[in-house]
């Protein structure tokens, strides 16, 4: 829902509620998280949220030009791209 949600552009949408609820109780969970010292305050909740978001998505939005340069790596090789650029981000 929330990726569909993205391809429609302007500012006259209603925000969804479901969509609304997950980001702030998946924010929420971020900043204690980084208040307990788990993770880092590096970036703001939402800032780091929108960073994981981000990067969690990024094989598919690849240019062809740019897949064609990635695609000898398994999807295990991507998926370790991610976690890896992930674990960097959260790191104390």
């Amino acid at each position: 829902m929330a990726a569909w949600r993205r391809l429609e552009r302007g500012d006259s949408h209603t925000p969804l509620e479901p969509i609304v609820h997950s980001n702030r109780a998946t924010i929420r969970a971020i900043a204690a998280a980084q208040e307990a010292g788990k993770i880092s305050d590096r970036f703001a909740p939402v800032d780091l949220l929108a960073l994981v978001l981000v990067i969690a998505a990024m094989w598919p939005a690849l240019t062809h030009e740019l897949a064609a340069e990635a695609r000898t790596h398994s999807k295990a090789q991507r998926r370790k791209v991610i976690t890896d650029a992930v674990s960097v981000l959260i790191a104390l």
